[in-house]
């Protein structure tokens, strides 16, 4: 369930009152499964480790450059690093990727 009537602020919430919605969950690997994305960005309120452990067949795709997350703990980095991927940070003031 999300909050809605929120703008950019809405979120994940346990309430299930008039001013939320439910949305369907389905994994990467699902939603995926015929497609070869370049890049895949997730905003997903904290839920990353749950959608990296529902996209193991989505992150050995040869097409994926590149994956844009919020946060990175180490149970993330360590399924990126174990599909080929480094981390990297990017400071848009100086346009460069550390």
């Amino acid at each position: 369930r999300f909050t809605l009537g929120h703008d950019t602020t809405n979120q994940v919430t346990a309430r299930t009152d008039a001013a939320t919605r439910e949305v369907q969950m389905r994994t990467l690997d699902e939603i995926l499964a015929n497609e070869n994305p370049a890049l895949i960005k997730m905003d997903v309120e904290g839920y990353e480790s749950q959608v990296v452990a529902g996209a193991s067949a989505a992150l050995m795709k040869s097409s994926l450059m590149a994956v844009i997350t919020e946060t990175a703990d180490p149970g993330i980095r360590s399924v990126m690093a174990d599909n080929g991927f480094v981390c990297a940070t990017y400071h848009p003031f100086e346009r460069s990727i550390v």
